[in-house]
């Protein structure tokens, strides 16, 4: 099935008039329209793929993970995209989501967000306003939903969500206080928030070193790491020591210890390179750094064998060098590590931040906002799934219809 976007070469006028229109329809008919809902039996197992754009609507598209028959398309009106949000699967086996309304032209951190809730069929359970930024990460704990945003441009807050209730438990407001105490500014920059080994870790670019003047140059930042307990909701610590330069995009969970993904791991070589730094979420300690095939990694996941798979994206100098995107595929026992790159004519060098990648059946799925669902196979070729332009999150969810 093929669900058609407004062209590239769209006018203008007639794009911000289309947009107009969708916003002044969402306010007359609510924040959701749905296809009828299908006829057909839930599938088994299911995946779901987020699109959004600028100008038009965006769509939840759930759809078979075992055939990539679409089963349901739901309209999200005003789902316009402006920074990473992703989707969350809870232990209800419901699909939370977060985008931000209406960001064209504005700061993200004065646009109003929303989190919406999603039976595994796609209807829409519950419509949450957290107040506060963009909310740019989902982590699901003990009955809690913990939700990463980026408030006032400065600095993080984490709101916490019963998911029974959908009530606010608690907000933390500047979540690493060492760093805003030192400069007047907390995390600068909110990335994402993961459950591991029963810890809540967030994470984003913050102030650097006293040495360092200003945040305003990424290769000054430095990632900072802020553990919380999901049950007491006490926050066990800080990791203020990684170095600056160094940017984590992403968090992977491996046999209890968090891999923290250096998305930054080579910009300008003027760090030693380190692409993974392994994290004790209880000590929150380094207890090891891995090297890749290929550095800049952005983007993980496990499989259900254990195999970790990277997302790599390339800066646009060594791209034009001619270093590809592509997926590192990890060995959790030996550490072994292979690369498979993206062909040229898959990739238009149109995967970014607000894109995800996310594993089934043994093969890693990718958005690719040009194209669609980009799934790899085992022998280094590349299907693509589901034809979605502006395609930006992909979930899978096996056992999730049932």
């Amino acid at each position: 099935m093929v669900l058609q976007p407004l062209r590239p070469d769209f006018p203008v006028w007639r794009r911000y008039t289309v947009m107009a229109a969708a916003i002044a329809w969402a306010f007359a008919t609510g924040a959701c329209s749905y296809q009828s809902a299908p006829e057909q039996p839930l599938p088994e197992n299911l995946g779901y793929l987020r699109s959004a754009e600028w100008t038009e609507p965006g769509h939840l598209v759930v759809f078979d993970a075992d055939t990539f028959e679409i089963y349901r398309t739901v309209e999200i009106p005003q789902s316009q995209e402006y920074v990473t949000n992703r989707m969350e699967l809870d232990d209800r086996g419901r699909i939370w989501l977060s985008y931000t309304q209406d960001g064209l032209g504005r700061l993200p951190w004065f646009i109003k967000t929303e989190v919406l809730v999603f039976s595994p069929g796609g209807e829409l359970l519950h419509s949450l306003e957290p107040q506060c930024g963009p909310v740019m990460d989902i982590a699901i704990a003990e009955g809690r939903a913990f939700l990463l945003c980026l408030w006032s441009g400065f600095y993080a807050q984490v709101v916490v969500v019963d998911i029974d209730t959908m009530e606010i438990i608690k907000i933390f407001d500047k979540v690493i206080p060492p760093v805003a105490e030192q400069r007047g500014l907390g995390i600068f920059f909110a990335y994402t928030i993961a459950n591991v080994d029963g810890v809540i870790l967030a994470v984003g670019l913050a102030a650097p070193p006293d040495d360092y003047e200003s945040v305003t140059i990424y290769a000054n930042g430095s990632a900072m790491v802020v553990a919380i307990h999901p049950e007491t909701l006490e926050i066990l610590g800080f990791h203020t020591d990684l170095s600056p330069g160094v940017d984590v995009k992403d968090i992977v969970s491996v046999n209890g210890e968090a891999w923290l993904l250096n998305n930054w791991s080579r910009i300008d070589e003027k760090l030693p390179r380190e692409d993974i730094y392994i994290l004790d979420p209880h000590t929150l300690q380094i207890t090891g750094q891995l090297n890749l095939p290929q550095p800049y990694p952005i983007w993980g996941a496990t499989g259900a064998d254990g195999s970790v798979f990277i997302f790599h994206i390339v800066p646009s100098a060594e791209y034009q060098a001619g270093m590809r995107p592509g997926v590192s595929r990890l060995d959790p026992k030996t550490l072994e590590a292979t690369f498979t790159g993206i062909p040229s004519d898959v990739t238009d060098r149109t995967f970014s931040l607000d894109q995800e990648m996310d594993v089934y059946n043994g093969r890693p799925c990718v958005t690719n906002r040009a194209h669609g669902l980009w799934c790899i196979n085992g022998d280094g070729t590349t299907t693509l799934e589901i034809e979605q332009m502006w395609a930006r999150g992909i979930l899978f969810a096996p056992g999730g219809g049932k």
